[in-house]
């Protein structure tokens, strides 16, 4: 199945291949993996190099994972980037409820706010 969708993305380039949670297909490589995870890895690697080759049509593959350390170091080098993306301090915490409340009545003091921020 990964192979029509790499194959889908090409047919209609310039297209975008987004995977979510890529950390749960490509995991680092390990001695008791199973045979069907293996061969999907090996099947992803092999397509990822085909999409990066001059003659592929203008296909950006982008893998999104909240577990970085766990991907296959092989998979890390057929992405032409890598970009964390941290999480918020306090003051951005506390942007993120300010603007998730502007349209809702509520009654939280600054101090509920500020337990509320540091509870995120």
């Amino acid at each position: 199945m990964i192979k029509r969708v790499f194959q889908a993305a090409e047919q209609v380039a310039p297209s975008i291949l987004f995977i979510d949670e890529i950390d749960s297909m490509l995991t680092a490589r390990s001695e008791n993996e199973n045979e069907a995870s293996r061969r999907l890895k090996t099947e992803f690697l092999v397509l990822m190099d085909g999409i990066n080759s001059p003659k592929s049509g203008d296909v950006l593959v982008i893998g999104a994972t909240n577990l970085p350390k766990e991907l296959d170091s092989a998979a890390k080098r057929r992405f032409s980037k890598l970009i964390y993306i941290g999480n918020p301090d306090s003051e951005g915490r506390r942007e993120m409820v300010m603007r998730n409340l502007k349209d809702i009545q509520y009654d939280l003091s600054n101090s509920d706010l500020n337990k509320i921020v540091d509870k995120l």
